[in-house]
């Protein structure tokens, strides 16, 4: 589990299949032995904390304790290995924890990693691990997502290559508890809840960059652009011919001679009006900041009479 705190999140994590026969493979409520299970990485990179808490907000309800990060802007690793060994060959298989962000979510993550045995080693680990499935919300200012990436091994090259979810769904805007799920069918095709509420499905095969399967169609390495090639869409036609009656001295716009000016047309109307809307702001100083004046608007009547003008007071030769 990975994750760069503002201040708390809470995290319970369940790992199971569902196939004709329900299994669960993994579960960790983080209760008092926690410690005994999990391994903390502390580096270069990883140097932030890790308890298990009571929410603040929690902290009368029996049964509310969570894996706590402890550090402010510091990032954070700690993991686990599954006993027995993951080893998924039939039926749906489910990754599901809740997190909580305490103090809301700025920049920072809270996701999974699922590492491959002979990947895996707390000693050893690092940023650079190369893992099997990556998995949970991720959000800096506006980039915000839930990743799913999963490793695929090339059938010909034998190499792994990352496969990123195109179009991931974004991370919920709150300071709530919000369940995340992963369910990866057997018929390679997944599916992604929050709060048990379907966000994203598709293909393991399509819907991923670079894309499992090779595109049907690709560009020819070996096409190029002809010499006589015109980028411009529109040219003019070179068939017509301008009209006998044709008056290139004429204006393209007259004015209207039947046009008559409204009864309630005001002549001294003023374009802008001081917003009454407006308020001085609480922290405003007049000695440092000057004497305040409320925004200006526009009036309904000045922009009654642009569109009168623009849409009425013309007439196209």
């Amino acid at each position: 589990f990975l994750g760069i705190p503002k201040k708390m999140l809470r995290v319970l994590i369940f790992l199971f299949f569902a196939s004709s026969t329900f299994s669960l493979h993994f579960h960790e409520p983080f209760d008092e032995s926690w410690g005994t299970r999990w391994n903390i990485i502390n580096n270069q990179k990883y140097q932030g904390h890790w308890s298990v808490e009571k929410p603040q907000d929690q902290e009368n309800l029996p049964g509310s304790e969570a894996l706590t990060v402890l550090d402010v802007a510091k990032h954070h690793a700690i993991i686990t290995s599954l006993r027995p060994p993951l080893n998924h060959t039939d039926g749906d298989f489910v990754l599901q924890y809740e997190v909580k962000f305490l103090n809301g979510l700025e920049c920072g993550g809270a996701y999974l990693k699922l590492f491959a045995g002979e990947q895996f080693g707390p000693s050893s680990f690092s940023s650079e691990t190369p893992y099997t499935i990556m998995f949970g919300p991720d959000k800096c200012g506006f980039d915000s997502k839930i990743h799913f990436i999963f490793q695929h091994k090339n059938p010909l090259t034998h190499e792994f290559q990352e496969k990123h979810l195109i179009s991931p769904p974004i991370v919920p805007s709150d300071k709530l508890s919000h369940l995340y799920s992963l369910v990866i069918h057997d018929n390679n095709k997944f599916e992604m809840f929050v709060d048990m509420e379907l966000v994203k499905e598709g293909s393991l095969l399509e819907d991923f960059i670079p894309s499992v399967n090779p595109l049907k169609e690709i560009d020819d390495p070996n096409d190029f652009k002809p010499k006589d090639w015109i980028d411009e869409p529109m040219m003019p036609d070179p068939d017509t011919e301008m009209p006998d009656n044709w008056d290139e001295s004429q204006p393209k716009e007259i004015t209207d001679l039947e046009a008559i000016k409204p009864k309630d047309w005001l002549e001294e109307e003023p374009l802008f009006v001081s917003d009454e809307k407006a308020q001085k702001p609480l922290d405003w100083n007049d000695e440092d900041d000057g004497q305040w004046f409320p925004p200006q608007i526009r009036t309904l009547s000045s922009l009654l009479c642009y569109f009168i003008l623009f849409s009425c007071n013309f007439t196209i030769n």
